[in-house]
């Protein structure tokens, strides 16, 4: 898509990087990764549901490895 100026825009979405094994995401990360928000990501901690997640102190951290399986547990496919 294009701004006023005729730049392309980016969306947050597309700034995520994709993480690799053994890294952590915090939620802010998690949240541009997976195009949802911060209230959220900080819902499904709160209550302890959806995707799988580590405390570190008072810091909560996503696994990549965690976070990769949760979206490939949870494809749907169209029935055919």
């Amino acid at each position: 898509m294009k701004n006023h100026n005729g730049n392309q825009q980016t969306t947050q979405r597309s700034k995520a990087q994709i993480p690799t094994k053994g890294q952590f995401l915090d939620r802010k990360q998690l949240a541009a990764l997976l195009g949802l928000s911060l209230f959220t990501i900080g819902s499904w901690v709160s209550q302890k549901r959806e995707i799988p997640f580590v405390k570190m102190g008072k810091r909560v951290k996503f696994a990549t490895e965690d976070v990769l399986e949760w979206i490939e547990n949870n494809k749907q496919y169209p029935i055919p």
